[in-house]
């Protein structure tokens, strides 16, 4: 639930930027959010709770798929750096 609950700004921001036709903002929201989670948030949780133990078992698949993910969205940005319709739809398929 807390994914959800910190997932939904951003993804308001990025449709309302987008509807704007303001597309890099979308997009620099999206990857922004997602590197600060990485760089910041994790490790201050890290040090304010303490060390955690991680399920490799749970996280492998994980980041296997944002990676995928992540290697999907370079390769359907891959004309120009825009996405399409198809391209968009794929995206939210996966």
């Amino acid at each position: 639930m807390v994914a959800a609950e910190t997932s939904l700004p951003d993804t308001v921001v990025s449709y309302r930027a987008a509807k704007k036709d303001e597309g890099s903002t979308s997009l620099a929201n999206v990857l922004g959010s997602n590197i600060f989670d990485l760089l910041i948030a994790i490790p201050a949780g890290v040090v304010l709770a303490g060390a955690t133990s991680i399920n490799c078992a749970v996280a492998v698949p994980m980041f296997g798929f944002l990676t995928l993910a992540t290697i999907s969205l370079f390769t359907a940005t891959r004309t120009g750096l825009e996405l399409g319709n198809k391209d968009a739809y794929f995206l939210l398929a996966m």
